[in-house]
């Protein structure tokens, strides 16, 4: 993923979303380690957890964040040109599609020698889904689904960009709302191996994700526009519905738990508050940026943006390390700070170096797939 067409704002907004996504991967190992027991809390939930699921809760931004810019760019680098669609393919699936791959085969390695051997239909679901140890590579798969459908989001918004983009807010709406009523009832409603086979499928296909990413292509379409409506909007409105939405999802977490003694699917991107909070920060983290342009912390967000590709891809591989290496680092919440830390530190040195030996040697195609280039 190069830099966001010298967008700092975007960039900013990129770097944030890196921050919420390892904070998602390090206290769901945490919660993992620290309440391995949390499947037979029946729906009441201890009190030490709250902070690492209310965290969690928040870090839900992250992904729709992603999807929203690189719908955005989508658009915004047509410039009122057509959609050159054989174009457009030829660069986005390779610089996704390569790394993809590199990852893939890494995780699958990992994954032999860890967990041990693995059988066709792990590798099939794998490279195909991206569900493998490095769990998170199944964001590629998704992002692909929607590059690839791009012509018809892209006829859609031509039509007319704010309808098409509320019919399909709407669609994912009720998505949701018939996903989170399928588990909070345990399955009963549908027979177990279809509801299961919507629990794992929901993850890496494009129906559970869509909305941000054609939202983002609507608002490329008028970047200039949207940002001076941004920029002439009160911070102090856009922190209230921020703030609001945040508690809603919070709320939304525990209410979940509670009918459901699911905690994976109740800290879940598949949910109505969820999707509301997701808008509700992308236009808080956008104001955010442009208010606190000349902020230094601002600038290491932006710093983070260029490293995000990166991050993404090897973040899981340092968690995993850690943690076959010992448990204790996700046993307490001192060392779950350490994790991230070190996790955060590490690969942007990594990048660094490896950003420099490409330079050095451009012809090492290994060294640019390892680093997402």
């Amino acid at each position: 993923m190069s830099q966001a067409n010298k967008r700092w704002d975007l960039e900013a907004m990129r770097g944030i979303a890196i921050v919420g996504v390892v904070l998602i991967h390090v206290l769901s190992m945490g919660i993992a380690a620290q309440y391995s027991d949390h499947a037979e809390w029946a729906g009441e939930m201890q009190a030490g957890a709250f902070p690492l699921v209310w965290l969690n809760a928040w870090a839900r931004f992250s992904v729709p964040v992603f999807l929203f810019i690189s719908g955005l760019l989508l658009t915004f680098r047509l410039q009122g040109k057509t959609l050159q669609y054989k174009t457009m393919l030829s660069k986005r699936v390779p610089a996704l599609v390569l790394p993809y791959l590199f990852w893939t085969v890494l995780g699958l390695v990992m994954a032999w020698f860890i967990q041990g051997p693995w059988g066709v239909k792990d590798l099939v679901v794998t490279l195909l889904l991206g569900k493998g140890m490095f769990h998170q590579l199944y964001f590629i798969p998704l992002l692909l689904q929607l590059i690839i459908l791009a012509p018809l989001w892209w006829k859609g918004l031509q039509w007319n960009p704010v309808k098409f983009t509320i019919i399909i807010a709407l669609l994912q709406l009720l998505y949701y709302v018939a996903y989170q009523f399928n588990y909070m009832t345990s399955f009963r409603y549908l027979p177990a191996a279809i509801a299961k086979g919507w629990e794992i499928m929901i993850v890496p296909t494009f129906m559970g994700m869509m909305l941000y990413f054609i939202a983002g292509m609507a608002v490329g379409m008028h970047l200039d526009k949207v940002t001076q409506f941004i920029r002439r909007s009160s911070i102090a409105v856009f922190t209230f519905i921020y703030m609001v939405s945040l508690g809603i999802t919070i709320i939304d977490v525990h209410f979940s738990f509670a009918a459901s003694s699911d905690l994976g699917n109740s800290l879940h991107f598949y949910r109505v508050s969820v999707l509301v909070y997701a808008c509700c920060s992308i236009l808080w983290f956008w104001k955010l940026a442009l208010v606190a342009a000349e902020a230094a912390w601002m600038k290491v967000f932006v710093r983070l943006g260029k490293y995000a590709f990166f991050i993404f891809l090897a973040h899981v591989l340092i968690l995993e390390g850690l943690k076959a290496i010992g448990s204790y680092w996700y046993n307490s919440y001192g060392m779950l700070f350490a994790t991230y830390l070190l996790t955060m530190v590490a690969c942007a040195g990594v990048y660094e170096l490896g950003t420099r030996l490409s330079v050095q040697h451009p012809s090492n195609k290994a060294v640019q797939m390892f680093l997402g280039k």
